[in-house]
């Protein structure tokens, strides 16, 4: 079975319009979202067939990095350039390539490499962005950390994003299409999953019903799925995990309302409600809802939920009952 690229025209779109607009100016674009969500693979469309440096910028060394991007360059420019440091690798690109597409892919993780590489890519970009007609992707899974680095006004890139493009799941149609399942299998797939790509591709791999699939991505060893909440999590909150854990779980579990998800998880009441802000404006996984009748917007009358579908299930049947599907792992 091939699997192609599907949808995701409108995205596609919105990143062609602003790629015409360096004609003007530099641009740079700030795409975001959830881990799994294809926000890789919608840029490999995009720079297919144009010209392009691309970065996955893993955890190595500054020196492993700028080897990688030797590399890249020689196929580039039919030479290889000599990249001691990242003002070689800004000045390059800003002065000498120009007017090309500049992919740096997992862009949070400078932070452990280098956070000074922030500080760099401000000073070139404020002197050359009117001049070089870079198209510049900054692509990032951590939602809160790519928030701060880009709309935090102490940071040094703060303000210089053009567009700031929050890729999200597919939604329930684009799922069914995707999916091409009945209606019905379609709502259990669409409730357990969400629209995240990633997981909407073992529905294409396995061809058994719902619960069945339950068993072999969450249950049944080796469970792909089993771990996948905390292995994302736990990357995107810290050393914090557990408190925002036991709130999401909290929620998961029905406890909607601020007093309710402080006695139920026993953390501090400004604790619980610092963590609730976050998880709301920063990682944008819970949301709050509020009665529609309500005239106004009152605190006491909110109710929290997961937004992401993956995440309330995980945290709702997976999280809580790990160690009892680990011990017991026969199938549902």
């Amino acid at each position: 079975m091939v699997i192609k690229f599907h949808d995701r025209e409108k995205e596609l779109n919105f990143i062609e319009e602003a790629y015409e607009k360096r004609s003007i100016k530099s641009i740079m674009m700030v795409l975001y979202g959830r881990r799994r969500v294809g926000k890789t693979a919608l840029i490999k469309k995009f720079i297919d067939g144009r010209k392009f440096l691309y970065l996955f910028v893993e955890n190595k060394s500054e020196k492993e990095l700028l080897t990688e991007l030797e590399d890249s360059l020689t196929n580039m420019l039919g030479i290889r350039p000599r990249l001691d440091n990242w003002d070689d690798l800004l000045r390059l690109i800003f002065i000498d390539i120009k007017n090309c597409i500049i992919v740096f892919d997992e862009f949070q993780n400078f932070l452990r490499i280098d956070p000074e590489f922030y500080s760099k890519l401000q000073k070139y970009w404020d002197e050359y962005h009117l001049t070089s007609q870079i198209f510049l992707i900054t692509i990032g899974s951590y939602v809160g950390i790519m928030k701060k680095i880009f709309t935090d006004k102490k940071e040094p890139l703060f303000g210089r994003a053009d567009f700031l493009f929050n890729l999200k799941p597919f939604n329930f149609f684009e799922t069914h299409l995707f999916i091409d399942r009945s209606v019905e299998e379609t709502c259990e797939i669409y409730a357990i999953f969400g629209g995240v790509p990633k997981y909407l591709l073992y529905t294409l791999l396995y061809s058994e019903k719902t619960m069945s699939l339950i068993d072999k991505l969450f249950i049944v060893e080796p469970a792909p799925l089993m771990e996948e909440g905390k292995n994302i999590l736990i990357m995107e909150f810290g050393s914090a995990h557990k408190g925002y854990f036991s709130i999401l779980e909290a929620v998961a579990q029905g406890k909607t309302v601020q007093h309710e998800i402080v006695t139920h998880t026993g953390l501090n009441k400004d604790t619980v409600g610092k963590y609730l802000y976050e998880l709301v404006h920063a990682y944008g996984i819970l949301k709050r809802n509020y009665p529609v009748t309500a005239k106004k917007k009152s605190p006491r009358q909110s109710r929290y939920i997961i937004s992401d579908n993956f995440y309330r299930f995980w945290f709702r049947f997976i999280y809580k009952n790990q160690s009892i599907l680990i011990s017991n792992p026969d199938p549902l």
